[in-house]
């Protein structure tokens, strides 16, 4: 799984992933979809944050709660 993060749950012991740190394929509409739905922001308004944010679920987070500008991330 490329260059995702991954720490440890205790309660089993397997590894889980950050979710965060989950790239999206911003080509797979589908995909887009779910975690709309999942993270209950409008499809539309998710593609579109996915577009201007990129692939990473924590940018894509990060956008559509106000935490870019135009000249990226802020902080």
């Amino acid at each position: 799984m490329g260059g995702e993060v991954w720490r440890r749950n205790g309660a089993c012991g397997k590894p889980a992933m950050d979710e965060d740190d989950i790239k999206l394929d911003l080509h797979n509409r589908a995909e887009l979809d779910q975690w709309a739905d999942k993270l209950r922001v409008p499809r539309d308004e998710f593609r579109r944050a996915a577009e201007q944010a990129g692939p990473r679920l924590g940018d894509i987070r990060q956008h559509l709660i106000g935490g870019f500008t135009a000249a990226g991330p802020t902080s």
